[in-house]
């Protein structure tokens, strides 16, 4: 009777120490197919995206939108602005800000390869020559400063910082 006992104790043993590797082996990792863009880590099946990313995968810039906000200007005073950004359908790495001071028009700005800040390049809108920076302090808010330039027969700069909300 005891080796009955004894044989059965140890086939249990044997079956669970099996269903336990075969539980084990069976367990997939949620991150396997996950592919996260721009940084992102993958836990749980799920991409966490770093500041400046959103989306399924990271693959969206938080830039894109519409913001809302006020400028300070050191010699014209304070403006309250909108502008729109855009990743440019073009290149990679592009973003057409509309509006930038007010100013109906265009500029494009080229985005860091840490995704927080785009800068624009001198380029000419409406009556100025225009450059500046825009980053992002979360995101939902976002800094911009500038500079523009008259184009005219008196050579006039202005430096303008603001800060914006997303709408």
């Amino acid at each position: 009777m005891k080796s009955i006992s004894y044989i059965f104790v140890t086939v249990c043993a044997v079956l669970i120490v099996f269903t336990g590797v075969l539980a084990v082996s069976c367990s997939k990792d949620a991150c396997k197919t996950v592919v996260c863009l721009n940084k992102g880590n993958c836990s749980g099946g799920a991409c966490s995206c770093p500041t400046g990313w959103t989306g399924i995968s990271c693959q969206t810039s938080v830039f894109i939108g519409n913001w809302n906000g006020r400028d300070v200007c050191d010699s014209s005073g304070i403006f309250t602005m909108s502008v729109g950004i855009d990743a440019s359908t073009q290149t990679t790495g592009k973003y057409i800000i509309t509006n930038p001071h007010g100013y109906a028009g265009q500029v494009s700005g080229t985005l860091s390869t840490d995704g927080k800040t785009i800068t624009i390049a001198t380029q000419p809108i409406g009556p100025v020559y225009f450059s500046g920076h825009l980053y992002l302090n979360t995101n939902t808010a976002l800094g911009f400063s500038y500079t523009t330039t008259d184009t005219g027969t008196v050579a006039k700069s202005e430096n303008c910082s603001g800060n914006y909300q997303k709408q």
